[in-house]
Formats: C-alpha cells, structure tokens, sequence
C-alpha cells in the first residue's frame, strides 16, 4: 500500500513551498483522485516518512492538517483511514463561510510568501472570473 501512495507522490525540496505542505497536497489529490477511498487505510506516519525520506514530524503535521480538514481520521491503536467527506450541499451558511475563510486566508498567506501583491491577486482573481464567465 505504501508504494502505491508513495510512487504517486513527488517531493521538491527547491520549490519553496514547505515539505509538509506539499505531502498534505498531494494526499488530498491522491484522495480526491480515488486512489485512497473511504475507509481505506493509510500507512503509518513512521512508514510514510520512511518512503519519502522526510522527517516524521513532516508527516504528522501534513496528517494533522488533514485530519482537522475532516480527509482523515485516525483510530488508537489501529491506524489513520480515509474519512467520508461530508457533501458540501449538507453545509451550513456558516460552515461554507468558514470553509471559505480558511480557503482565502491559505489563498493569501500563499501569495504572500511568493511575494505577490493584493493588488495583483485581485488582478488575478478578476482575470479568472472573466474568463470563466466568456467560456
């Protein structure tokens, strides 16, 4: 199992974006492309930075956020799985709002560490929004 994982996945130590980060992204697409489904479980955070050649603490903090985002559960004594991801027509107004409140405060935080202004993010965003409405 680990293998399957870990041969989809491809570390950049260069890129600048931190290691932790890029594990939890490429979780959430292996997730999200059903390679992982509900239910199934991961490898241990020991085997997974094993494979990787991270430092276990890498790999809980990236296990860490993805429980908090409700990808994984973990279970004492027999392992982390896959979560079911709730439906996102089953949330509140508010829950959608803090959804996407922790969205744009990542969004953001991102542009800043790339050095991006808001002014060129809301460029960016509008540019985006155009499009989409022209296609």
């Amino acid at each position: 199992m680990t293998n399957n994982i870990v041969s989809g996945m491809a570390l950049e130590f260069d890129s600048g974006i931190p290691i932790y980060k890029q594990v939890f992204n490429q979780l959430v697409a292996i997730i999200a492309n059903g390679v992982l489904n509900e239910g199934d479980k991961l490898p241990s955070i020991r085997e997974l930075s094993s494979a990787l050649e991270v430092n276990p603490n890498t790999v809980a903090r990236s296990f860490l956020e993805l429980e908090m985002q409700g990808y994984i559960k973990s279970q004492r004594g027999n392992g982390t799985f896959v979560s079911a991801r709730q439906n996102i027509a089953e949330l509140s107004e508010a829950e959608k709002a803090d959804c996407l409140d922790k969205l744009f405060n990542k969004f953001m935080g991102e542009a800043n560490c790339l050095g991006i202004s808001r002014g060129e993010v809301f460029k960016y965003i509008e540019s985006k929004y155009r499009l989409k409405e022209n296609s």
